[in-house]
């Protein structure tokens, strides 16, 4: 009903008023088809430099943006648990009793 109304020329947030709708809602997707095509230039440096350092950590992949690929870190974090490259926790390792 709302998108009828800014059909006929009334602003998005008066017919979201008119319709009892959230405007958050009023959008309607076709936003994960961008966001993947977006992240394609960045999943490919991401694999190709997990391909050559793989022990690396999180903060060390952060070196994309040096090899000139704009990403910062939340974006990058959320690539980098999607592909399931976060390590275990580093174990100390055992080291000779002391005297």
């Amino acid at each position: 009903m709302a998108h009828e109304l800014v059909a006929q020329r009334l602003n998005q947030h008066r017919a979201c008023q008119m319709a009892s709708l959230a405007r958050g809602s009023y959008g309607g997707g076709g936003n994960k088809e961008k966001q993947a095509v977006a992240n394609e230039p960045v999943r490919q440096a991401l694999q190709e430099l997990v391909g050559r350092h793989p022990g690396w950590g999180f903060w060390k992949y952060h070196r994309l943006r040096k090899n000139g690929v704009m990403v910062n870190h939340k974006r990058l974090w959320r690539l980098h648990r999607a592909f399931g490259l976060q390590l275990g926790k580093r174990r100390k390792s055992a080291g000779r009793p002391s005297d």
